[in-house]
């Protein structure tokens, strides 16, 4: 196994073995020559791609990200490993027409200055809101994408970057970029129990909806094309239960008991025993 000074793990060796014996010759390691990400975006007239974020994550996991110019022009300042990369949008105010989502997958040459030129339109965009039993509006509800096979495939096909958002921007309505999770993080309610997804790709999707003490719901529902919306949705929230109970070992209380739930498919993690 061999690990590069910047961290990068490119190549294996198998076979190797220490003895006393005087070293007769070294190995040698070449790792692929880096390459430089630039292109611009072709947007529809009328359509403005300036300021916005790119974000990058290249085969070797390296991350980067640059600013959109008002003609479209972008260029990464880190060079990146070459092969299969994502790219994404970081706040999908776009979809790239190739993958009608977001995020792209990219093929980056080795040790050359990789000339992208990508076509990018309006996103699909789902809005709607999420109350209470009572019909009262819910702030910070979380909403996140289950990922079914069939949801995970698109994505991975879109970028893999739409996999990896996480919770740095918990407090504004969208969550955004990379992290990781069993879940992709999409959206976070604002003050008044509104949530706005984009740049999804079109197809069937499932998502999870979580409130500090409520109940966890499953919304199954159609992501529209690109360029189209799908408002007005509404999720209620059913009040949480409370379980309590003990854990017993040869009929003697067992503190430090690990206590998981699993319910509609999830592991829920409560707590541990204690005496």
């Amino acid at each position: 196994f061999f690990q590069a000074e910047d961290g990068i793990r490119d190549h294996c060796v198998t076979g190797v073995q220490t003895c006393a014996l005087p070293i007769l010759s070294e190995l040698t390691f070449e790792l692929p020559a880096r390459s430089v990400v630039a292109g611009r975006l072709v947007a529809l007239p009328g359509q403005s791609v300036k300021d916005m974020t790119l974000l990058l994550r290249s085969a070797a996991n390296e991350l980067a990200q640059t600013q959109v110019d008002a003609d479209g022009a972008f260029v990464f300042a880190t060079r990146v490993t070459p092969g299969w990369a994502s790219l994404e949008v970081a706040d999908s105010r776009v979809a790239f027409v190739d993958s009608a989502a977001s995020a792209a997958q990219i093929h980056i040459d080795e040790g050359l200055a990789e000339k992208l030129e990508l076509a990018v339109q309006a996103p699909s965009v789902i809005q709607g809101r999420v109350l209470d039993d009572r019909g009262q509006v819910m702030e910070g509800a979380v909403l996140s994408v289950v990922q079914s096979e069939a949801v995970r495939d698109r994505l991975l096909q879109a970028g893999t970057a739409l996999l990896e958002r996480n919770l740095t921007k918990l407090g504004e309505q969208v969550a955004r970029s990379a992290g990781g999770g069993s879940g992709a993080v999409l959206a976070v309610t604002d003050a008044v129990g509104g949530f706005r997804i984009q740049g999804l790709p079109p197809g069937s999707a499932s998502f999870r909806v979580q409130h500090p003490g409520h109940g966890t719901r499953q919304v199954a529902l159609e992501v529209p094309a690109p360029g189209t919306a799908r408002p007005g949705i509404e999720v209620r929230m059913s009040p949480g239960c409370r379980i309590r109970g003990r854990v017993l070992r040869g009929r003697l209380p067992l503190a430090g008991a690990q206590i998981d739930v699993k319910a509609e498919g999830m592991l829920i993690q409560i707590g541990r025993a204690h005496v």
